[in-house]
């Protein structure tokens, strides 16, 4: 029975090779994005970065290479409680996803959300952007 397993997993291999037991690349993407956010990482969010990427913090918008120092700021002045995914969804193509998600600091809440687009290279952070929860 083991045998026939392997064989069968061999040849699905052989015939869907993008086929993957663990997570998706977007889903990875997702969550090193969420830690990074819960641990107020600007560096490792900027890997995430795609080449025309924008930051908008309470309407004030940054490009690319202002990015991870204004982030880094804003970590500074709000330190992280915490980082939660509340929702995600994507287009009919599925081409473009995104998430919102509430961050935490202090007495504070901020909304945020974040954007993907699938490239060659995988799924990426085009846009994010910080609103302070009323």
């Amino acid at each position: 029975m083991v045998k026939w397993v392997l064989v069968l997993f061999l040849i699905g291999s052989v015939i869907c090779p993008n086929f993957s037991w663990s997570q998706s690349n977007h889903e990875k993407v997702l969550e090193t994005t969420r830690v990074a956010l819960s641990s107020g990482s600007s560096k490792e969010l900027s890997q995430l970065f795609h080449a025309s990427f924008e930051l908008s913090i309470f309407g004030n918008d940054y490009n690319k290479s202002q990015s991870e120092g204004m982030l880094k700021s804003f970590f500074v002045d709000n330190p992280p409680n915490g980082f939660s995914l509340i929702h995600s969804g994507a287009s009919e193509d599925s081409n473009l996803t995104y998430s919102i998600g509430q961050y935490k600091t202090g007495s504070k809440s901020y909304r945020v959300l974040l954007r993907f687009k699938n490239t060659s290279v995988g799924s990426e952070l085009y846009k994010m952007e910080f609103r302070e929860v009323e």
